[in-house]
């Protein structure tokens, strides 16, 4: 005899063995019936994976697909580059541009990199900041934005001349400075291109002092003079020479303006002060005591002037020699 199942009744009398079995042949699938309505088996289902193989096959082929035409692009002729545009241009030439630019009748516009060929370009002396755009399918745009020169600087009356910007640097040689300030130092080397021969600060001052000459003592200057201590003079388009005293700071720059004024006050006291022809040299150093130098006057304690020690007095018939 079979032995009987248990059955398990909660408190209400309800056999809990009958209703898990319940809930469980209802969460089970329930297998497809035939026409005749009879259940058949469940089968696999293997397209799901023929699918998948497809899906992956076309990817692949896609993405060989593209690296051929990536290849055929950069080496065919369609995207190789046969415009370059360069604007902007005063002292550089186009074909100085394209040189640095490293553009060439092989260089595929799709592998123009614009970021590293402006870092490039902007370290030109002559250029200041500098775009680049490349267009398909076959040219580049390159506009270019140079730096003015403000000044000439040389190095000693036999150095070369070379343009300056604002900030202090050399830009590139100059066969005669024109209507710009001329800075004449005395360096130990000629300056290269590139390089900072000149304070950026004190090369601004110099050129507020130079616009402001002619007003303050009716000539214009010729040159400025640097020695190898920092002593500043000036010769005037008439032969005076004005010393300033050293110049190495930012106070000592900012003090040119005060000594511009001590200039002018003792130029309209008196008539002779500004009379070329009489004056030999103004020592502005002391700005509470300018001395003047006349011509044909022997020099007295007071009114000679007192250049640094060491510094090389500048005057306009014999100019400093460079420091050694």
């Amino acid at each position: 005899m079979q032995a009987g199942r248990r059955h398990a009744f909660n408190s209400t009398g309800r056999d809990l063995s009958q209703t898990t079995s319940r809930r469980r042949s209802s969460a089970a699938p329930e297998a497809p019936e035939s026409p005749d309505g009879r259940r058949q088996a469940r089968r696999s289902r293997p397209r799901r994976s023929v699918e998948g193989f497809w899906w992956r096959a076309l990817a692949v082929l896609l993405a060989g697909a593209e690296v051929f035409l990536l290849g055929w692009a950069l080496r065919g002729d369609a995207t190789t580059v046969r415009l370059v545009t360069v604007t902007g241009l005063a002292h550089l030439s186009r074909d100085q541009v394209i040189q640095a630019a490293g553009l060439t009748r092989r260089t595929s516009v799709l592998v123009v990199d614009g970021d590293s060929i402006r870092r490039g370009l902007e370290r030109l002396p002559w250029v200041r900041t500098a775009s680049v755009q490349p267009l398909l399918p076959d040219r580049v745009a390159i506009s270019i934005a140079e730096w003015a020169p403000v000044a000439v600087y040389r190095n000693g009356p036999a150095g070369t001349p070379v343009y300056l910007n604002d900030q202090g640097r050399a830009l590139a040689e100059v066969s005669a400075p024109g209507s710009l300030p001329l800075v004449q130092g005395g360096g130990r080397s000629e300056p290269k291109v590139g390089s900072r021969p000149l304070d950026a600060q004190l090369l601004a001052a110099l050129i507020r002092v130079q616009a402001a000459f002619p007003a303050v003592y009716g000539q214009t200057v010729s040159f400025f003079q640097l020695d190898c201590v920092g002593s500043l003079s000036l010769v005037t388009s008439k032969g005076v020479t004005i010393y300033f005293g050293r110049v190495l700071t930012q106070e000592e720059f900012a003090s040119l303006s005060a000594k511009l004024s001590a200039l002018k006050s003792i130029a309209a006291s008196d008539p002779e002060v500004a009379n070329p022809a009489r004056v030999e040299y103004i020592n502005l150093e002391d700005v509470q005591q300018p001395a003047v130098k006349f011509k044909g006057d022997k020099p007295s304690p007071a009114a000679s002037p007192r250049p640094s020690p060491g510094a090389v007095v500048p005057s306009p018939a014999l100019p400093v020699a460079p420091c050694r």
